[in-house]
């Protein structure tokens, strides 16, 4: 092994301590967003902390990863380009992703060595379609599992449900069939690979991606009908009281509102404001 490429591997061992959040400007944000956000960088001070806006993500996509671009560009939605993107920044960089609708309740120091990728379960429905959403997830940079999830962006559509298409769905079907072994696994892997510069072709085979059990990231249940009264409750108010927060705390690292954002303030459909 090269020198230049020791020093890349040696770079890879745990998830870098960088958090990445993205939203439609820099500034302003919603007031809840800053609350939230607030919390994250409290609880994670030695972290490298990083909001792109819509302009920011296009920008990265064009210049990094030009071959995808056209597609980019063809996403019927602003929502569509704002779930591919994080798929692209969590390979190039590694670190956290977290929606803006994400309060930090411990540091996030406990999940830096051992993992190569993570995401969170939310309920215990394995078989729930949404049941590992992208509102949190954390890797190490040039994880291959992120070229195989590149490889159907490139070649799936660009338009309908953003959740098959792009969103949490899509990315449930994409760890099952990298957990299945999908028959055209390497090939769509190697086919990604050609499409990077020099710069990003050192990659690190996938060895485990861990899913977290619900407690951990997603306490709230947005299919689960009592969930959705607290959620209700609490994003009225922006915060949980202090007790329910310290009952939480024992328990979860991170928990999500679900608020719904993507498409307007607080309140709607399907969070992916991030």
């Amino acid at each position: 092994m090269h020198a230049n490429e020791l020093n890349s591997a040696q770079q890879f061992i745990e998830i870098p301590r960088r958090i990445f959040q993205t939203w439609k400007v820099r500034s302003p944000l919603p007031a809840a967003f800053e609350l939230w956000s607030s919390t994250i960088k409290e609880y994670n001070g030695t972290y490298e902390y990083v909001i792109w806006d819509d302009a920011d993500n296009r920008q990265f996509i064009a210049t990094k990863y030009p071959w995808f671009i056209d597609k980019y560009d063809s996403y019927e939605k602003e929502i569509f380009r704002v779930d591919a993107v994080r798929y692209f920044e969590l390979f190039h960089f590694g670190g956290f992703y977290l929606d803006f609708d994400v309060e930090c309740l411990q540091p996030l120091d406990r999940y830096l060595s051992g993992n190569d990728i993570l995401v969170g379960r939310m309920g215990h429905d394995t078989a729930f379609p949404n049941s590992i959403p992208n509102a949190i997830m954390a890797s190490k940079p040039r994880q291959e599992f992120w070229l195989y999830v590149m490889s159907h962006l490139a070649d799936g559509p660009a338009s309908g449900d953003v959740e098959v298409v792009t969103g949490p769905k899509f990315l449930k079907a994409c760890i099952d069939g990298w957990n299945e072994g999908e028959g055209d696994q390497r090939a769509r892997i190697e086919f990604i690979r050609t499409q990077l510069t020099p710069e990003l072709a050192v990659t690190d085979r996938t060895r485990r991606i861990t899913i977290l059990p619900p407690d951990e990231w997603y306490p709230l249940n947005w299919n689960d009908p009592a969930h959705q009264l607290l959620r209700a409750e609490w994003l009225n108010k922006s915060e949980m009281s202090r007790m329910n927060k310290e009952a939480f705390r024992g328990r979860s690292t991170l928990i999500t509102y679900w608020a719904h954002s993507w498409d307007q303030s607080i309140g709607g459909a399907r969070n992916v404001a991030g």
